[in-house]
């Protein structure tokens, strides 16, 4: 096998990686204890197919996270969104005192609203 062989790829693995660790079966630790021998490569089928589905768990994974962030992220645009449109309303209203006693009125209400 020459690197850059076109439609052929090797890979090259330890046996302490996150990914054998956090995602291998215990059928694949059996099969490591088992054929472990140091001087050899280890190919086989069960090899194959732990390393792809582990690979699969740790892009789910990550792809869940990057999801729940973008969430996050849409949220908190929203809530900035909402301060500064109220902020805005602030710095050009007339009367600040009509706009501070209509907060205070909503926060009674909210206050009168969760006792109830």
């Amino acid at each position: 096998l020459r690197q850059g062989d076109p439609g052929t790829s090797r890979f090259f693995l330890s046996l302490e990686d996150s990914l054998f660790r956090n995602f291998g079966s215990s059928k694949l630790q059996n099969f490591m204890q088992n054929q472990l021998l140091d001087d050899l490569p280890l190919e086989s089928n069960l090899l194959t197919k732990s390393l792809d589905a582990a690979q699969k768990r740790v892009e789910e994974r990550d792809y869940d996270g990057r999801k729940y962030l973008f969430d996050y992220d849409d949220i908190l645009n929203k809530q900035r969104n909402i301060v500064y449109y109220e902020r805005r309303k602030l710095l050009e209203s007339q009367s600040l005192r009509e706009t501070i006693l209509a907060y205070g009125e909503q926060v009674i209400k909210d206050i009168i609203n969760l006792l109830k």
